[in-house]
């Protein structure tokens, strides 16, 4: 006996329609979109006040141990900027290849790698990363080639000189640090002598800073103008 084989008619899943092109979503369904948004972070915006505030702190400090330790308290608020960055931005997926031109310059910039790397070297090793540098006083004959003196004295901060004859010029060098090279992997690196192509004071710190810290003010405005939008109302 021969089965007649059995037919079946399936229905299309979907009706027989032209396909069209897809349309702009409306402004609405953007305006919502953009209703999420990703937060700024104080805690940025915190270490950069620390850090500003240990620049500040340099400068009045009376000692080489306060002003050492400012330094270093300034290096590790510093680097926190960025770590804290990478955190709190680094949940966007355009931050990876966002932050690209910063991680470069991060890594070869002299000063920003000088930074960087002393501020590992205080935290993760023994090396010193300052040495104090004693003052000196110079006294010599001034514009007229001579000069006697009677009597000279320092009082508050202040030369008091009685002169006979001549002219006579005083150079006062008062104690100060003096940033030292540090290693990474190994590698010395120098103290820097410049930064993004233009020169920089190797014996200054607290220009040195100051030069660092307005880096990185620039490098958390970019990002918060980037990453954070605001809301449509």
């Amino acid at each position: 006996m021969k089965c007649n084989p059995c037919t079946r008619t399936i229905p299309n899943a979907l009706p027989n329609k032209t396909l069209q092109p897809m349309r702009k979503r409306p402004a609405e369904f953007r305006a919502r979109c953009r209703e999420y948004k990703m937060q700024s972070s104080p805690k940025l915006r915190e270490e950069l006040d620390r850090a500003a505030a240990e620049v500040a702190s340099m400068h009045m400090s009376g000692t080489f141990d306060q002003f050492e330790e400012h330094w270093k308290a300034f290096l590790s608020h510093l680097e926190r900027v960025w770590n804290k960055s990478q955190a709190h931005f680094g949940r966007s997926p355009k931050w990876k290849s966002w932050k690209a031109r910063f991680e470069k310059q991060r890594d070869r910039d002299p000063l920003l790698r000088y930074l960087r790397v002393a501020r590992g070297a205080h935290e993760h090793t023994t090396e010193d990363i300052l040495v104090k540098e004693s003052g000196f006083i110079s006294i010599s004959a001034g514009p007229t080639g001579s000069g006697a003196i009677r009597n000279l004295s320092f009082d508050k901060g202040d030369w008091k000189m009685e002169l006979i004859s001549g002219s006579i010029t005083i150079i006062t060098s008062p104690d100060h640090a003096r940033p030292l090279p540090v290693k990474e992997r190994g590698r010395v690196l120098s103290v820097p002598t410049s930064h993004l192509g233009k020169t920089v004071d190797p014996s200054d710190l607290i220009g040195l800073a100051t030069t660092g810290l307005a880096y990185y003010e620039k490098f958390l405005e970019e990002a918060e103008s980037f990453f954070v939008t605001e809301h449509d109302v």
